[in-house]
């Protein structure tokens, strides 16, 4: 068995803090500097975990794994496209989720600049 890279170690222990880090720290000034509140960052969360996390990724999982699919991304004509087709799949979830939680969800006296950077802030470290 090899012995663990300290280096591979601290580099994901330095994205792990960043990743996290930096939303909660950025969430924290916005909802000083202009009164956010806190409840949009959750929904954001919501929204995440259920457009990604709950749709998206297990339906993504499911289509990598057939095997056609596993074949035909081994040639790089067909992994660019498919590479396109999973960023795409991934705006259209994220961006449809925002745009219902502010239609549904956020009352119309809420739908401002403020509530949009809090509802977006923690998506942005996930790679959406």
């Amino acid at each position: 068995m090899n012995p663990l890279n300290p280096l591979l170690v601290f580099s994901y222990t330095a994205a792990i803090l960043v990743d996290l880090g930096a939303p909660l720290i950025l969430a924290v000034w916005l909802s000083r500097r202009y009164q956010s509140r806190w409840r949009y960052w959750f929904y954001g969360v919501l929204v995440f975990l259920i457009f990604q996390g709950l749709t998206r990724v297990p339906a993504m999982l499911y289509f990598q794994t057939r095997p056609t699919v596993r074949e035909q991304l081994k040639e790089p004509a067909a992994f660019w496209p498919f590479l396109l087709f999973a960023a795409f799949t991934a705006g259209l979830f994220e961006e449809g989720g925002r745009w219902l939680a502010f239609r549904f969800v956020i009352p119309p006296d809420e739908r401002r600049r403020r509530t949009a950077l809090m509802l977006v802030l923690n998506q942005a470290s996930s790679g959406g």
